[in-house]
This record gives structure tokens, sequence and C-alpha cells, in this order.
């Protein structure tokens, strides 16, 4: 968990940067031309940063983490009794009767 808190950490920089250099493209008076494209840019990749830091909140994360959990006991438990209720090698004759 320690190293999904330090990327969230550094894509919450990445956003305040990106965040810094929409309000300086628009406050820009040689950027007039372009400022509408650049601005929209910066603002889709900050929604993505935001969106993904969001996801891999430890919050978010711990019900992930448990339904994984969960959903790998079942899977062991239904394992477990399928291999219970198959006969082992040593209890099967293979067809030849002793005789």
């Amino acid at each position: 968990m320690d190293v999904i808190e330090t990327e969230r950490a550094r894509l919450e920089q990445a956003l305040t940067i990106l965040g810094c250099t929409t309000v300086a493209i628009n406050n820009d008076p040689r950027a007039d031309a372009h400022q509408f494209l650049y601005g929209d840019m910066i603002e889709w990749a900050r929604q993505m940063i935001n969106e993904t830091t969001n996801r891999l909140d430890s919050v978010h994360l711990r019900g992930v983490y448990e339904a994984l959990a969960s959903h790998e006991r079942e899977v062991s438990i239904e394992a477990l009794a399928s291999m219970q209720s198959e006969p082992s090698a040593g209890d099967s004759d293979n067809g030849v009767s002793a005789g």
C-alpha cells in the first residue's frame, strides 16, 4: 500500500503542475491563438490523473482487495471439495480384476 500512496502523491503533484500551467496559458496574451486547444488538452490530462488518483485511493482499493480475498477463499474451498470428492489413484483397480 505504501507504493500506491507514494504514486498517488506523485499524481497529485502532476495534477497541481498541470493546473498551474493552465492558469499560465490562460493568462498569457501570446497564447491567444491556441489558448483554447492547449487549455482543453491540459484539462483532459488533469481529469484523467484525478480519476486515476481517486481509483488508487486505499479506501477504494480496500473493498477491491477484500472482494479478491473472499473470491480466493471461495475458489480454494471449491478446489478442496472437488479434490476430496475425486477417487484417489490407489482406490481404483483400473479395470484389472484380482483373480
